[in-house]
């Protein structure tokens, strides 16, 4: 390929000299064209084909590293070397920090020099152009969360810089798919694909693609005329490559690139950039595809948990509803052994009773994964018989531990969903009982106090059990997470804080804890007192 080098340079002497250090090499690929101003040299670069420029600096119209800034800024992309008789190490130096590929100095270069100088700065500023697409494909790509369109989007980036055709095939179901396809004229895109999909049943292209796939590796096709029959020295020529798209260690497919080359152009494409290309694309698609199956299987378990939640709730009513029933009967009547027979019937109630709590959360959680919104029903609720009714509860469930009360006032009423504030309190007390030793004391505290923001009311929850490593305690709230030193130990869901947090903040509230590790924990809730705008609300969930 022939390289046209511009020549800008005022002294007609210097640039003789310079055509004649060209001319000793006999290298027929560089062609030098000469402008002797800073201004007409501007001009010849904005009409294009300049491989390289030879600036002197002391020019009629510019002087200095001024000159190879102007010109620097009006073609960034053309590889400029200083030739100049300045013999100053220092500016040489600040050229190149600049952009400046080269500072040679007049005198001291003869033509083999100057021709490698030229060869090396071509070839650097066309790797670091390779470069800077790789980056911007990477960045382009990274936006790309759907599948079809990043297919897409490989084939777009492809073309023109890579290519004048780039198709993208898939392997689906073990066959080659055509899914995407650019060409460098846009109206030739309808029936692109259908036509690369006759192809690979039954043209020779097939070969390459289905050994690039099997084999793992890239195949370059020999070059053929644009027009079958023209002599190849003079017709430009079409060469093709086939790139596997491979990430993680699987074959998703090729991607096909068909380029054009000019007839005095016999230098290949280089491969490496097309499979550099290919393997960010592989990432790109691979991603995307992942990230797809992702969602969907949340979407899936997001339904199958909230059906399950549902289905569950009515044979846990029935047990309860007969677990009631028949303590009743039994109290009505005389019975043999009838305390422990009611004993065990109020187990069975209260584990009915936990079960609820705990579909309710796995409800929420569904429906907030799923983007809904949490509906609360306030009503005016006391909190102190609100959190009697619990305690009373987990009296009967956990008799060994002794469960102490410290309310500061005998009522202390607000607008609150009382069925979530329960599940709340209950939260609390049954961790606190499960990760405190038999016959330890659980202390429950409420009052009411006053700040800048208004009145509230606080429950407090201690105990003196394990505790929580302090590691652990960012993420105690977080869904599914459990302390690692109860998760080997104890069985747990993880989502019972998360869901007291939610009820909270939904509330306007929040929860915190101070824990020590083989101390103990206290939860405190804070919730806003005062009355609501409306009896039921609407309440919508950060995810």
């Amino acid at each position: 390929m022939r390289h046209a080098i511009l020549l800008v340079e005022d002294n007609p002497g210097d640039a003789r000299l310079i055509r004649e250090m060209i001319r000793e090499v006999q290298d027929a690929s560089f062609l030098l064209e000469r402008v002797e101003r800073l201004t007409e040299g501007i001009a010849r670069l904005g009409g294009g084909d300049i491989s390289a420029v030879l600036l002197d600096l002391s020019l009629p119209d510019s002087q200095g590293l001024e000159s190879f800034r102007r010109l620097h800024a009006h073609a960034p992309d053309v590889p400029i070397l200083v030739l100049t008789g300045l013999d100053d190490e220092e500016l040489g130096l600040q050229a190149i920090r600049e952009g400046a590929q080269d500072y040679l100095i007049k005198g001291r270069v003869d033509g083999h020099l100057l021709i490698r100088a030229l060869r090396y700065a071509i070839e650097r500023k066309r790797q670091e152009a390779a470069l800077r697409f790789l980056v911007e494909t990477s960045r382009s790509l990274a936006l790309s969360l759907d599948p079809g369109a990043t297919v897409e989007q490989v084939a777009q980036l492809a073309v023109p810089v890579l290519a004048d055709l780039c198709i993208v095939d898939l392997l689906q179901e073990e066959r080659l798919e055509p899914v995407a396809a650019a060409h460098v004229d846009s109206g030739a895109v309808p029936g692109l694909l259908e036509r690369h999909r006759g192809f690979l049943r039954d043209d020779a292209l097939a070969q390459s693609v289905q050994q690039a796939v099997r084999e793992r590796r890239s195949i370059l096709l020999s070059p053929q005329p644009v027009v079958a029959g023209e002599d190849r020295a003079i017709s430009p020529r079409w060469t093709g490559i086939v790139v596997p798209l491979v990430a993680r260690g699987r074959t998703m497919g090729a991607i096909y690139f068909e380029k054009i080359l000019p007839h005095n152009d016999h230098a290949m494409p280089d491969l490496w950039l097309y499979e550099e290309f290919g393997r960010r694309a592989a990432l790109a698609i691979d991603n995307a595809q992942l990230l797809t199956k992702a969602l969907e299987a949340a979407r899936l378990r997001d339904s199958v948990l909230s059906s399950v939640s549902h289905d569950l709730r009515n044979p846990l009513m029935v047990v309860k509803i007969i677990a009631e029933t028949l303590a009743f009967q039994i109290r009505s009547r005389d019975v043999p052994n009838s305390a422990e027979i009611i004993e065990g019937l109020e187990r069975i109630d209260a584990a009915t009773v936990k079960m609820t709590a705990l579909i309710d959360d796995l409800l929420d959680v569904a429906q907030m994964q799923a983007g809904g919104r949490i509906r609360l029903r306030r009503r005016q609720t006391d909190l102190v018989a609100l959190i009697q009714g619990v305690i009373a509860d987990y009296r009967v469930r956990a008799p060994r531990h002794r469960l102490r009360t410290e309310f500061a006032v005998p009522v202390l009423t607000g607008w609150w969903d009382a069925a979530r504030l329960e599940r709340v309190i209950g939260n609390l007390l049954a961790n606190a009982i499960k990760y405190s030793p038999p016959s330890s004391e659980v202390i429950i505290r409420l009052f009411s106090e006053q700040d800048a923001d208004g009145e509230w009311a606080t429950v407090e929850v201690e105990d003196h059990g394990v505790g929580i490593p302090a590691a652990d305690l960012p993420r105690i709230f977080t869904w599914f997470y459990r302390g690692q030193n109860v998760a080997d130990r104890t069985t747990g869901s993880g989502i019972g804080l998360a869901g007291a947090r939610q009820i909270v903040e939904l509330h306007g509230g929040t929860i915190t804890v101070q824990s020590a590790e083989g101390k103990g924990s206290l939860f405190r809730v804070r919730l806003p007192l005062g009355e609501a705008g409306d009896d039921s609300e609407d309440a919508e969930v950060d995810q």
